[in-house]
């Protein structure tokens, strides 16, 4: 999706090949009729693509739909009207395999955004929390489960105003605050979403570290364990992050919006003891300022800029970076790690590139509660989950490597 562009200006949904073919416009946002200003990324069931506007519909307060991949079944599932529903909804929906849940940045309650849960077909709508100054504000990226609770980050409020870690149940009870960001010591401000490894949650703040440009971080689900794992400095290893870690097993990927050697931007990786690697300084005229998260694909990154680009042009990117030797080091087991068919009807198949000796494969439930598990011994093994419909966490552990993917069955 983009936030403009398109017959009306008012963003696109749109579907290209990998190698950059195949372009074409599935629908244009129209307003009221459609919504507007798409924010965040697609949520995939295996028939429908479920996302959201952060304006249009019946009150321009945005809106949550969902297409298919061609392009047809376009349903508006809902309008957002402010107090009620809250409005303009930001980041990524996620999916239990009954509900999506999903962010509003305004509106609700309190004025200060809500989270929310929805079926597919658009009934069961519910606000399960509402948020204010105090409590925290300005939820700006998406939630992430560990199979038990939901977790995400405000960008303000708080003790120290510069925003709060929190987690609640999927009904709306036990909401908790795990972390209040106070600037220098452990980050200000963040935009993106919080990534988790089966251990730890991490995250980046855009603002507060030694330098005022940001930090890398993690903590354990329960609150506990903060640690500090990396602070933007400017040139050398860039600053300001706005969107998300990705995990690849072994690695965290992401970006910074400003800072390396032409103050455009970089890409990096992370290991989760806080080794630092900056891939790709971003110059201009091969993209600058980053938004957004990373995709990992193989061995290749993809992700977008906001601007850079052809000289005349400028208007921003879309662009992929080949990981190399030195950038996978150990990771190749976790970047071959595949699932197919990915919606499924719990026939699959699991492949890995390299494997020594034999897998340990398991499967647990969004309770966290093992389903299923496996010894692996072949490169490429079918497997029969015989799992009711839901969404799965998928982990394969090759000797200690380790490599966690998530898998709907339908």
């Amino acid at each position: 999706m983009t936030n403009g562009g398109g017959v009306s200006g008012l963003g696109v949904i749109y579907k290209v090949l990998p190698d950059g073919t195949n372009y074409s416009v599935l629908m244009n946002f129209t307003g009221a009729v459609n919504g507007s200003r798409p924010e965040g990324s697609f949520t995939y069931d295996g028939t429908y693509l479920y996302g959201m506007t952060s304006t249009g519909g019946t009150s321009d307060l945005g809106t949550l739909f969902k297409i298919k991949t061609d392009g047809t079944g376009y349903v508006k599932l809902k309008d957002f009207t402010g107090t009620l529903n809250g409005s303009t909804p930001k980041g990524t929906l996620i999916y239990d395999g009954t509900f999506l849940y999903g962010i509003t940045s305004l509106g609700g309650a309190w004025g200060q955004g809500d989270i929310f849960k929805i079926k597919p077909d658009g009934t069961g709508y519910t606000n399960l929390y509402g948020f204010n100054t105090s409590i925290g504000l300005g939820l700006k990226g998406s939630l992430c489960t560990d199979g038990t609770h939901l977790y995400g980050m405000t960008n303000s409020g708080g003790l120290s105003n510069k925003g709060i870690i929190f987690k609640i149940l999927p009904d709306g009870t036990g909401f908790s605050t795990l972390l209040n960001f106070n600037g220098a010591l452990n980050g200000a401000n963040p935009l993106g979403s919080l990534t988790f490894d089966g251990t730890y949650l991490y995250g980046m703040t855009e603002n507060g570290g030694s330098s005022g440009s940001g930090v890398v971080f993690k903590i354990l689900p329960n609150g506990t364990g903060y640690v500090k794992l990396n602070d933007f400095t400017g040139i050398i290893n860039g600053s300001n992050p706005k969107g998300s870690l990705i995990f690849n097993g072994t690695l965290l990927y992401g970006m910074t919006r400003t800072g390396g050697s032409s103050n455009s931007g970089t890409i990096f990786n992370i290991t989760p003891s806080g080794t630092y690697t900056k891939l790709w300084n971003f110059t201009g005229g091969t993209g600058g300022f980053p938004t957004g998260s990373l995709y990992l694909n193989g061995g290749d990154l993809y992700g977008m800029t906001t601007s850079g680009g052809p000289i005349g042009a400028a208007n921003g990117t879309i662009f992929k970076y080949q990981l190399i030797t030195t950038d996978i080091n150990e990771t190749n087991f976790a970047n071959s790690f595949l699932i197919s068919p990915n919606p499924s009807n719990g026939q699959i198949t699991i492949k890995v590139a390299e494997i020594t000796g034999s897998c340990d494969l398991s499967v647990h439930n969004l309770l966290g509660e093992l389903v299923f598990s496996e010894t692996i011994k072949e490169k490429s093994t079918g497997i029969n989950l015989n799992l009711k419909t839901g969404l799965y966490f998928v982990s394969l552990d090759n000797k200690g490597q380790k490599a966690i993917r998530k898998i709907i069955v339908e």
